[in-house]
């Protein structure tokens, strides 16, 4: 980061206790959750493949279609729980946002409310235009943020089951070009499916980068 100094009366102790130690513990948290889905699957798999050695001659048993259920419900774990995580660190990303806008409000005569604008695309312009944060470095990483931001409003809150819209190409070629992401096409988009944790470990490292510099000003 450099030298620099807070935009806002908070030391380098206190941002490391509110910021870096909780993109820490997602990130550890996201980790720890790749390797229980993996072992889960893994265990499903096992007890599914048991079982249809045991009943060949009867593929559609009680016991065979169970545990073929519960393989199923194994693989399903990977969407559930990532999802979990990129709702959370995006809203962690936007709260410490909102409270910055709101700290800088206090030394300013336009307030927040008085932008245009809903979420992170708020913060973004009332940090630029009436704050006079530059972000110009760091603009590649706020674009991305804003997708995380859309990804995650998708989530939430589309009536369709985790599909991206066909005309969100800008949305669609970051998720491409992310390992560990599957894309489905379906009749009204793709489909997500996320089967390790590298989506958000990128949703973190671009979250530090703009949480980074938008609290600390840079002095030469």
């Amino acid at each position: 980061m450099g030298f620099g100094r807070y935009r806002i009366n908070w030391g380098n102790e206190t941002y490391f206790e509110e910021v870096e130690t909780y993109f820490d513990a997602l990130q550890a948290y996201s980790k720890n959750v790749g390797g229980f889905v993996d072992e889960q699957v893994k265990n499903a798999r096992t007890r599914y493949t048991s079982v249809q050695q045991v009943e060949e001659e009867h593929p559609y048993s009680f016991e065979m279609l169970d545990e073929y259920g519960k393989y199923l419900s194994a693989n399903r774990l990977s969407d559930i729980l990532f999802d979990s995580c990129i709702v959370g660190t995006m809203s962690f990303i936007e709260r410490k946002l909102l409270f910055l806008c709101k700290e800088l409000e206090t030394k300013n005569r336009i307030k927040l409310s008085d932008t245009s604008g809903k979420g992170i695309r708020k913060f973004h312009l009332y940090l630029t235009k009436v704050c006079d944060v530059k972000t110009d470095e760091v603009e590649v990483s706020w674009a991305k943020l804003r997708l995380f931001n859309d990804l995650r409003n998708i989530l939430v809150h589309s009536h369709l089951n985790r599909v991206i819209p066909k005309n969100r190409g800008d949305l669609l070629s970051m998720l491409r070009e992310t390992p560990g992401v599957r894309l489905v096409i379906e009749a009204e988009g793709f489909s997500l499916h996320v089967s390790d944790d590298t989506i958000v470990q990128e949703q973190i490292r671009v979250g530090r980068q703009v949480l980074d510099h938008a609290f600390m000003e840079r002095v030469s």
